[in-house]
């Protein structure tokens, strides 16, 4: 019911912090935790209502979680800990740009600019508490906003921080306020890490990240559960870095086809599927269907957290198909405005459907096909789906 709630974008701050209160008991009971991450994420990503103590304790919770003894919750937590840690920061550069175009109308519509403003603002000052944070925890000292933290290991916090810096760069260089965090603050792997990521160019890394995914995809066919985690985490990584082209995510989706096949790590198989289709725009067209298909076979395995996940996973997945239409279109409209400002005769419209549209029109198809007990077209591979998920 919480879910409902919270998709239909009918929870503000206050009901924000109930839900999260429920959560953080039922984390404290050891109850229902993988769904209760499933519930964070959802809360934290449907909007942007949660923030200061309250996303402090969203965050902590799933700390938490991420050091119990289950492996499939430790890796669940471990997946949404990286992901709610890079929307804290995505949400910065939302609101800077926000800001940018306030700015703008506003000097267009007065003689002076308005000042700018010296104190972060909402989301800026929460990724500012959570990055000292982070920094405190490496360092082996107590946090001033995670409240609740019991324990970090060292190699987690750095590999956060990793992400953080390499991804979201130029938040610490633009502001002056990142920027003497970063000097104040005595973590020296993050500085280099920081000086590694912006002093390199990125020119020939698809190639060298192709090279470096064929290896992974061997490690994941050796069966062997501490082999096939390490390469996952490393594929992992490489999307988190956007270092994944279309060729890349080929071979990562062959690679958890076969994890898939073989019943194996069928939780972090979700984790990757959902990170690789929701980071960046190269899946599509069969890679995407092949992924679409691996998450609904594993919906219909016998273990019911598998069944939970996968079921989460292909409902965010099938509406993330169909929102990209929407951008695809907003694109297209904006070249087409474009287009039309610089010549005479506007451009004559696309009768064919283009890459994303394509693929939503080919789902749709597949989805009425399945729900009739007719074969698919498109998701090749398909061994069930019952009538009532279809519709």
């Amino acid at each position: 019911m919480m879910q409902r709630l919270i998709t239909q974008q009918a929870v503000d701050q206050k009901g924000a912090r109930y839900i999260t209160d429920a959560l953080w008991m039922l984390m404290e009971h050891n109850i229902e935790e993988v769904k209760v991450l499933q519930t964070v994420t959802l809360l934290l990503t449907t909007n942007t209502v949660v923030h200061g103590d309250t996303l402090a304790k969203s965050l902590v919770l799933c700390f938490r979680l991420h050091y119990t003894k289950n492996i499939t919750i430790v890796n669940t937590a471990g997946a949404t800990i990286r992901q709610l840690v890079s929307l804290v920061f995505e949400r910065v550069n939302l609101e800077r740009e926000l800001n940018k175009n306030h700015v703008e109308i506003a000097t267009e519509n007065s003689e002076t600019p308005p000042p700018p403003k010296e104190e972060l603002q909402t989301f800026a000052q929460d990724a500012y508490m959570l990055f000292q944070d982070l920094v405190q925890l490496v360092n082996a000292d107590q946090p001033f906003w995670l409240i609740g933290m019991t324990e970090m290991t060292r190699t987690f916090g750095l590999e956060l921080l990793e992400a953080v810096l390499t991804t979201f760069s130029p938040i610490f260089f633009e502001n002056e306020k990142f920027t003497l965090l970063l000097k104040d603050r005595s973590c020296e792997e993050a500085i280099a890490r920081l000086n590694q990521a912006t002093g390199n160019p990125q020119t020939p890394v698809f190639y060298t990240v192709n090279q470096i995914l064929y290896p992974l995809y061997q490690g994941c066919e050796t069966k062997d559960l501490k082999i096939i985690k390490f390469c996952l985490g490393m594929m992992q990584r490489l999307i988190t870095q956007q270092a994944v082209d279309q060729k890349g995510a080929r071979y990562i989706t062959d690679a958890l086809w076969m994890l898939m096949e073989h019943n194996i790590e069928e939780v972090k198989v979700l984790q990757t599927v959902t990170l690789l289709l929701t980071t960046n725009t190269v899946v599509h067209g069969d890679t995407l269907a092949k992924s679409l298909v691996l998450c609904f076979r594993l919906h219909y395995t016998k273990n019911i957290t598998i069944v939970n996940t996968a079921g989460a996973t292909i409902r965010q997945l099938v509406s993330l198909v169909f929102e990209r239409v929407n951008l695809e279109r907003e694109l297209n409209k904006n070249h087409v405005e474009i287009a039309t400002e610089n010549s005479e005769t506007p451009p004559p419209p696309k009768e064919e459907l283009q890459t994303f549209a394509q693929d939503a029109y080919m789902l749709f198809q597949d989805l009425v096909q399945l729900v009739n007990a007719d074969q698919p077209f498109w998701l090749i591979g398909m061994t069930e789906m019952t009538r009532t998920f279809g519709l």
